[in-house]
């Protein structure tokens, strides 16, 4: 497209985190291990003949929305894990974020699994609240978060994360993100041969990682210098061009403006589809295709 947005930048929450390996109840392992996952979505890349080889590469990715069950209680929060085992080296990450509980207050971080009959919950760590009632638990087994607990449990989409008495969530495989892109393109001129007025106009619309990207945008030449172009889209005027006085004028709406080179989509901007029509400065029209 012919902007492209930025990535967002989420900011740390300056918060207390506590590792709790010393209060868990041994049994019989030791020191630091990979966190123990189910081996969901995961991939393997082996020899297209002969026998089936042990996955090179397996990935979980796991999340949940922590909810209370207090009606009175209004804090929320978020849970992910993300694991990866290549070459037989694991790397995993857990991460626990929280909002509206009591603030600066420790509250216990655990994990419910169910096997058959059997129910075992073990805390694997802490999350103290700031002055605004936010905290983050970061555990993994490599880089600068506390490490996970040598008891960390195995973790499948039927474990039940707690924080405290009131906030629960229960994991899953998050639903595949879907990318799409539309464009649409329309070239004016006069039919009548009357004005040498010419415009090509561009539509795009992208769904990026959740994020919607929508450009619109107009370029004239041969208009008559210092005129004023209004631009409709059917019925609908969306706009107008401002000529130089080399007869060129451009429009662009963008969803993510930036001062000087593009504007906001208007309220009503129509929804474009194949056989749009478009007008500029009254004479010259084109019919928006889509070109993929």
């Amino acid at each position: 497209m012919s902007e492209r947005r930025s990535r967002l930048t989420f900011h740390a929450i300056n918060v207390g985190v506590e590792c709790l390996e010393s209060r868990l109840v041994p049994s019989g392992s030791s020191g630091h291990g990979p966190a123990q996952v189910a081996d969901i979505g995961s991939s393997s890349h082996g020899p297209a003949n002969g026998p089936v080889a042990t996955p090179a590469v397996s990935h979980t990715h796991l999340t949940g929305t922590l909810v209370s069950n207090d009606p009175l209680v209004k804090a929320t929060g978020a849970v992910s894990l993300e694991s990866e085992t290549h070459k037989g080296k694991t790397s995993s990450e857990f991460h626990v974020q929280v909002s509206g509980l009591a603030a600066n207050t420790t509250f216990d971080v655990t994990v419910t699994t169910v096997n058959g009959t059997v129910t075992n919950t073990v805390t694997v760590g802490k999350i103290t609240t700031n002055a605004a009632g936010s905290g983050v638990l970061e555990l993994a087994n490599r880089g600068k978060a506390h490490p996970l607990p040598a008891e960390f449990p195995v973790i499948t989409d039927t474990s039940i994360i707690n924080v405290g008495a009131n906030l629960s969530a229960k994991l899953s495989a998050p639903a595949p993100e879907v990318d799409s892109e539309t464009n649409f393109k329309a070239t004016l001129s006069d039919p009548t041969g009357v004005s040498k007025l010419q415009a090509q106009a561009e539509f795009e619309s992208e769904t990026e990682e959740g994020v919607a990207i929508r450009v619109f945008k107009v370029d004239v030449k041969k208009a008559t210098p210092g005129a004023t172009l209004d631009v409709k889209i059917g019925n609908t005027s969306v706009g107008s061009i401002l000529v130089d006085a080399s007869g060129l004028g451009h429009l662009v709406f963008s969803s993510h403006p930036s001062a000087g080179q593009s504007l906001s989509f208007p309220t009503g901007f129509p929804t474009l589809q194949d056989g749009s029509v478009i007008t500029v400065g009254g004479v010259a029209t084109g019919t928006f295709t889509k070109s993929r």
